[in-house]
């Protein structure tokens, strides 16, 4: 289980993989002092709300270096108030480092992993994709 650090007022402290078994997943992992992942914010947000009414999809921030420079707070109002979720990746980056990154070398972010419903990893990406692109992924994972 991982702890939520945003929206600070969700009734639901904690996310685990197993709550969400079935669902697909987009997992953005992100570090606060990386200008790139800050940018991307906007991105983020619209693949999300594009999603947020479908039960069969999580799309969940994990953030990394909480603190340098941006708290998790910060993070989350830099954006649309409330979303996406931000789940504090914890010191020691529990969930960046339970992945292999074929093309990014450890310690480079983003880490985009798209996670289908039998929790089997269908893409790892070291940069955000497009709109169309992460639609495209989250839609053949449901089929």
């Amino acid at each position: 289980e991982f702890n939520y650090c945003y929206p600070s007022d969700s009734t639901n402290t904690t996310f685990s993989f197993s709550k969400h078994q079935g669902k697909v997943f987009m997992i953005i992992i992100s570090a606060t002092w990386s200008g790139s992942c800050y940018q991307s914010i906007p991105l983020v947000e619209e693949i999300y709300q594009n999603w947020e009414n479908d039960n069969r999809v999580e799309i969940v921030y994990f953030l990394d270096d909480i603190g340098q420079p941006y708290s998790c707070s910060q993070w989350g109002n830099s954006g649309t108030s409330g979303i996406p979720p931000i789940v504090d990746d914890g010191i020691s980056d529990d969930v960046y480092n339970s992945f292999e990154h074929p093309t990014n070398a450890v310690g480079e972010y983003p880490v985009i992993i798209f996670i289908n419903d039998a929790m089997e990893v269908a893409e790892i990406m070291d940069s955000y994709p497009t709109l169309t692109e992460a639609n495209s992924i989250i839609e053949s994972m449901l089929e």
